[in-house]
């Protein structure tokens, strides 16, 4: 996907709308929402992965496992894998919701 649909997606999304000042955003190499954040006063900070970030390698890799592990509890039920009939589209959105919240109310990935 390029950039540019990836920009558009997060500007239409609502995402912007939970972002609020000092957060700091996370994303990998190519999603490009730098300025749209610094309208916000948030920062971006990107994967350690990607050759222009080297610093804060462990901290940024250690907040990493557990977003990848977030998102393998996302992807067990399967709902994007799965063809979704036209007059099911406005179900969509919310079956993303209650899947987050059930992932929400399992253990937790991290300790405090």
């Amino acid at each position: 996907m390029e950039a540019t649909h990836l920009i558009d997606i997060t500007e239409h999304s609502g995402f912007l709308d939970l972002v609020s000042e000092g957060d700091e955003i996370m994303a990998d190499r190519g999603f490009r929402i730098r300025d749209l954040l610094l309208e916000r006063r948030a920062y971006l900070t990107m994967s350690p992965f990607t050759r222009k970030c080297s610093w804060g390698k462990g901290k940024i890799a250690n907040v990493r496992i557990y977003v990848e592990q977030a998102i393998q509890r996302m992807k067990k039920f399967k709902m994007l894998s799965q063809i979704l009939l036209w007059t099911q589209k406005p179900l969509d959105y919310p079956m993303m919701i209650v899947a987050g919240i059930i992932c929400n109310l399992m253990k937790p990935l991290a300790n405090k």
